[in-house]
């Protein structure tokens, strides 16, 4: 398993009630394809934009204004999109 950067963990260290595994999920961007290993228990977000996803349930949201080192453990995503309406987030990790 890679080596975490000295961000990833800090942040692992505070969300250890969430799980034990950071994921970079960056290269599953995709407006076909659902996530490899889907329903992280939250995703980390570490530059700021907008995000699409599928939820689990079947839903499309779009959340516009993400700010920067953002967790997003509210819904349970299958799918994060590729495209979306404004600047796309980068540096998305699942945590699992």
């Amino acid at each position: 398993m890679a080596q975490l950067t000295e961000d990833q963990l800090r942040w692992s260290q505070t969300t250890e009630e969430l799980g034990n595994v950071i994921k970079s999920l960056d290269a599953e961007f995709s407006d076909t394809v659902d996530l490899l290993d889907e329903n992280p228990k939250a995703i980390w977000i570490k530059s700021s934009g907008t995000l699409k996803v599928d939820t689990v349930g079947g839903t499309t949201i779009e959340i516009e204004g993400i700010n920067n080192d953002t967790k997003i453990d509210w819904i349970r995503i299958k799918r994060i999109y590729s495209s979306t309406s404004g600047s796309a987030v980068s540096g998305v990790f699942g945590i699992y």
